[in-house]
């Protein structure tokens, strides 16, 4: 092992609550009423992505990206300011720098709900390399935002783990050939056919030597 990547939303922060509502909410706003089980399958994708399954799925008439600019992602944003990162997160990022490990951010949200984040949570220096839905063609299942990634902190992926909390981003590791780590959340919804590295549901269970060990 020489580097880390992580997702951030689920991983870093507790935010996908807060998404899925307003998913939700824009998605009713043009007739379509979304299941927890349809946002729940569709975690980890990027915005785009999402709204590419919606106008397939439900025929609907405008644009994709039309669909994507009626997303509210500055309230999405403001209702962060309740959040803190994830319990034990931080912890587990400072032992694997105390290792000298590479750490990578690799997200579907875009690159300015990335930084705001980053920015508000004060970890704009805590990764050797940020990649975002902005920097990659093809979003997760699909492993370029992992590969891509790897490729910034110049190892091979062999060399990676990744902490993911979603389904879509352990097959975009796996396809990427990296080995993964599922932080189970609340809304995290595991097939008999996803067969992470390690499971866990506390990242104070996590260290440099849990992971070094896998």
């Amino acid at each position: 092992m020489k580097a880390v990547i992580f997702d951030m939303d689920g991983v870093i922060i507790d935010s996908i609550s807060i998404s899925d509502k307003l998913l939700a909410q824009t998605a009713k706003r043009y007739g379509v009423h979304l299941t927890d089980r349809q946002l729940h399958d569709l975690h980890g994708i990027s915005g785009k992505g999402f709204w590419e399954y919606m106008k397939k799925t439900y025929n609907l008439a405008k644009s994709v990206e039309y669909y994507v600019k009626q997303y509210d992602v500055e309230e999405e944003i403001r209702l962060y300011k309740d959040l803190k990162p994830i319990p034990g997160i931080t912890e587990l990022i400072d032992d694997l720098k105390k290792h000298n490990m590479l750490l990578a951010l690799a997200t579907s949200a875009s690159k300015y709900r990335m930084n705001k984040v980053l920015e508000l949570f004060h970890m704009q220096n805590t990764f050797d390399a940020l990649i975002n839905a902005d920097d990659v063609t093809h979003a997760k299942p699909d492993p370029e935002i992992f590969l891509t990634a790897a490729e910034k902190l110049d190892v091979k992926p062999e060399d990676c783990i990744v902490i993911e909390d979603a389904v879509n981003g352990f097959i975009a590791a796996t396809n990427a050939g990296m080995k993964c780590v599922i932080f189970r959340t609340k809304t995290t919804l595991l097939k008999d056919t996803i067969k992470p590295s390690l499971v866990t549901d506390n990242f104070a269970k996590l260290d440099y030597a849990v992971l070094e060990a896998l």
